[in-house]
């Protein structure tokens, strides 16, 4: 929102001189470096002191959400037409990788591996399934397809863990998606 907070020595502070940023989403890869989307899906990057925007015209649509692994290496989705397009960011420069299903979530955890959940939309005609893409050595691949919508992936290369509604929990071990169910009946949006 309008206020960036700011957790230095266990103590929360106001980050002054951002209040009309407005972020709707970041991500730091250290305390020093970190990538942020606005309310207005312009890009920015932070330096240990101030945030600056940065200008790419190879990006066609809004920008939604983003993840980066490190200063260089990023994903970012961006609602174009009826779905999302994902997008890298490498070294400065962006270049499309695939079209997806509407990106609820992404997590980057190196330079060429991360993953994404995405439900219904494009051309897959509102089925209400979610697909959860993965990132394997810079190539994007459907790892697989569940039949509720997924809010939020997380992990690394052991195990990965995807939520989404109705409670649903998915985890990925041993390169096996397997659903644990039975904690809660209500959304779990965020992780």
């Amino acid at each position: 929102g309008d206020t960036i907070l700011r957790l230095q020595n266990n103590e929360w502070t106001v980050f002054p001189g951002q209040e009309t940023l407005q972020f709707s989403e970041m991500s730091f890869t250290s305390t020093n470096d970190g990538w942020a989307v606005n309310k207005d899906q312009d890009l920015y990057h932070f330096n240990g002191i101030s945030w600056s925007e940065e200008t790419n015209s190879n990006i066609i649509g809004a920008l939604g959400h983003l993840s980066f692994s490190d200063p260089d290496h990023g994903i970012m989705s961006s609602l174009e037409m009826d779905g999302d397009v994902l997008y890298h960011y490498d070294h400065g420069n962006v270049y499309q990788a695939i079209p997806t299903a509407n990106i609820q979530s992404i997590y980057m955890f190196d330079s060429l591996s991360g993953y994404a959940v995405g439900c219904g939309g494009w051309f897959f005609m509102g089925d209400g399934k979610s697909r959860i893409y993965k990132l394997d050595k810079g190539t994007w691949s459907v790892d697989t397809i569940v039949e509720t919508p997924l809010f939020s992936i997380h992990g690394n290369n052991d195990m990965v863990w995807a939520t989404g509604a109705s409670g649903n929990i998915y985890l990925k071990q041993n390169e096996k998606w397997q659903l644990i169910n039975g904690y809660t009946d209500h959304s779990i949006n965020y992780m």
